[in-house]
């Protein structure tokens, strides 16, 4: 008769618990979530919106943006994206962006507390976009941004 010994698995299986761990660290480890973009002369880390639901909450809810920051949505395909402003607190500048391009801005776009969704303001580019950055109000003018100038986007 063999005797079983328990104890002689045991360094194989923290072998194959220590590649499991590793495996789903690396698979869904959250990735680097922001950009550091150039605009005028100013270097800003702006979070990325890449996927629909990302786009989809932008910077709802929040009640400021830092000086240097804001939300930077990348689209597969360019097009005539349409944004709103639901369940904004604070007043933004959208910037449309094709090709590294500044197409045009609206400034100091306003929340619509209280309205319903069905009434919001719809804002949509001139021509389509591949890119769009939202910051605070009032700083695409401080950096003295306009249309046709070349900005630097550097993705992780």
């Amino acid at each position: 008769m063999v005797a079983i010994r328990p104890w002689l698995a045991l360094p194989g299986l923290l072998v194959a618990a220590l590649v499991a761990t590793v495996w789903i660290l690396i698979t869904f480890a959250p990735r680097s979530n922001s950009a550091n973009v150039t605009l005028g002369d100013r270097a800003l880390a702006l979070e990325i919106a890449d996927t629909p639901e990302l786009r989809s909450r932008g910077l709802a809810g929040r009640s400021s943006i830092p000086e240097n920051g804001g939300m930077l949505f990348l689209f597969e395909e360019p097009h005539r994206h349409t944004f709103w402003m639901k369940d904004m607190l604070i007043s933004i500048d959208i910037i449309w962006i094709r090709d590294e391009t500044i197409v045009s801005i609206l400034h100091r776009v306003r929340p619509e507390l209280g309205t319903p969704d069905e009434r919001l303001a719809r804002y949509i580019p001139p021509e389509p976009v591949d890119r769009v950055i939202e910051l605070r109000a009032g700083r695409a003018e401080e950096l003295g941004l306009s249309s046709g100038q070349k900005i630097d986007i550097s993705l992780p």
